[in-house]
């Protein structure tokens, strides 16, 4: 609860961004609602609040990722343009 808090504590507004498939084996996409120029930051944290995977990628209607190497568990993304924030929980499968 304190890892959300903490995510939640931004000011930024919130970006309409659609993350799936939730939950995962490996790869997440982001479907964006909006129109997104410049740079995608996509940040992943642990249940500890540790960042575990961050990557930056030039704003796309939709943007893959892999998550082949994190651990199954249920993790923090956070995906920030240069004017706004999406935060949610994920959750990785075996």
């Amino acid at each position: 609860a304190q890892l959300r808090r903490m995510l939640a504590d931004s000011n930024a507004p919130d970006l309409l961004v659609i993350i799936f498939p939730n939950p995962t084996t490996d790869n997440i996409t982001l479907a964006f609602d909006e129109l997104v120029t410049g740079k995608v930051m996509f940040s992943v944290y642990d249940k500890m609040a540790n960042l575990v995977l961050v990557e930056n990628r030039e704003g796309q209607v939709e943007l893959s990722y892999s998550l082949a190497n994190l651990s199954a568990g249920n993790y923090f993304v956070k995906v920030n343009t240069s004017t706004k924030e999406y935060v949610t929980q994920i959750s990785i499968q075996q």
